[in-house]
């Protein structure tokens, strides 16, 4: 029984105290700063990809470029393509990010 005791006490402390000290990482280039690079990268493009989206016309929310229906209101919304290689994109956009075309402008 007490050797039960111990093996459940030794199995706690060290998934509760070791494993968390090892992937914290000694030093320079350990793994959570590369985890965190990469966290702050993708957090970036989701930046990136809300604001180069579009408002639907009916309800004003933010709509993911490239969605044919509002997810709140559904609506449809009006798709925006390159003509050339029929990529979505963004109302601000002057240029097609796939293959770098001109892209019609919206008069105001």
């Amino acid at each position: 029984m007490t050797t039960l005791i111990l093996v459940v006490l030794s199995l706690a402390v060290i998934a509760f105290v070791a494993v968390p000290l090892l992937r914290r990482g000694h030093g320079e280039g350990s793994g959570p700063r590369v985890a965190a690079s990469t966290d702050d990268a993708i957090e970036k493009e989701v930046l990136r990809l809300r604001k180069h989206g579009d408002d639907c016309p009916n309800c004003g929310k933010r709509v993911m470029q490239g969605v044919k229906y509002c997810p709140a209101c559904g609506a449809k919304v009006s798709a925006r393509v390159c003509r050339r290689c029929n990529a979505p994109y963004g109302s601000g956009d002057r240029f097609c990010r796939q293959c770098g075309a001109p892209l019609a402008q919206e008069s105001k």
